[in-house]
């Protein structure tokens, strides 16, 4: 979970990307909460984003309730240790917010493999 991050001019877009060291038994999900200034607190739930199987052909959302956290394209699991493979996750045109937070959601059925990040970086668009 990063810390909230300001933004000097609001976005309606958010890019994340990552390498992630990722065995076949992990599962990488990630969320984002944007921040509005004009939006109750208890509004601004983090969301999934969208994920391979819920983008159309031109990478558009096809139904936001199908959002599951998965990235823009399918990644294969990682073939050795040291095998970082790149991840990358986009939402657009959501209502402008000021602040967002990232949450990374890493799970696995073999605790002897763990998922592992590097050099993740967040871009807010306009």
């Amino acid at each position: 979970l990063t810390q909230v991050i300001n933004l000097d001019k609001a976005a309606d877009g958010l890019k994340v990307m990552f390498d992630a060291y990722r065995h076949s038994t992990n599962d990488i999900r990630v969320l984002y909460r944007a921040l509005r200034v004009d939006a109750p607190d208890g509004d601004q739930q983090f969301q999934l984003f969208p994920g391979y199987n819920n983008l159309d052909n031109a990478g558009g959302i096809i139904d936001p309730s199908k959002n599951d956290g998965l990235p823009d394209k399918f990644v294969p699991p990682s073939e050795g240790y040291d095998d970082f493979n790149p991840y990358e996750f986009n939402i657009s045109n959501i209502p402008q917010f000021s602040a967002f937070q990232i949450k990374v959601c890493m799970s696995g059925t073999n605790y002897a493999y763990v998922p592992r990040l590097k050099d993740f970086r967040v871009i807010a668009t306009i």
